[in-house]
């Protein structure tokens, strides 16, 4: 099978189990013989857009769970509903929202006055007292994203990660 074969599977997979958790239908399990080695080496994030706006990102770099699968589900039930900065989606939305697949490298420090091209990567801006918020690629939009969002939250400091995204 190749990845493009791979990719359509799990892009089913997801909108199948987007529905599940709305309209209670069955999924089968994840259908990919082979999941990427993740644990502890790629962040997993899934983003939910819906005419072109986000309504829903969740994900991590630290895993709960061994199984990508697993993890894949608790982060899609998450950007679903527990993502503090949107409403939770509501079953008439689902037809029409867009599931992306994020994966990314190990952030990686950068300085304040790096230029990133945020179609490629995304961005972890921390506070002085150690909170995060993590921005995908999916999530970065319009012009120079990064010099915005370094004003409207005040960071301190500054991490990058390259991103892979499966839409």
């Amino acid at each position: 099978m190749n990845s493009e074969e791979r990719k359509t599977q799990l892009k089913t997979w997801l909108r199948c189990r987007m529905e599940s958790e709305f309209y209670k239908t069955s999924c089968s399990d994840l259908p990919l013989k082979e999941s990427p080695e993740f644990f502890g080496r790629l962040g997993i994030f899934i983003t939910l857009r819906r005419n072109n706006r986000v309504r829903g990102c969740y994900g991590s770099f630290f895993h709960r769970h061994e199984s990508f699968e697993a993890n894949l589900l608790e982060y899609l039930r998450a950007a679903l509903r527990n993502d503090p900065r949107y409403e939770p989606l509501a079953p008439s939305e689902i037809p029409k929202t867009e599931i992306l697949l994020t994966l990314a490298s190990m952030p990686e420090s950068i300085s304040n006055d790096s230029r990133l091209d945020t179609s490629l990567y995304g961005l972890i801006l921390s506070d002085k007292n150690g909170n995060s918020l993590v921005f995908v690629p999916g999530e970065l939009r319009g012009r120079d994203p990064f010099e915005r969002l370094k004003r409207k939250f005040k960071a301190y400091s500054f991490q990058a990660f390259r991103a892979i995204r499966i839409n």
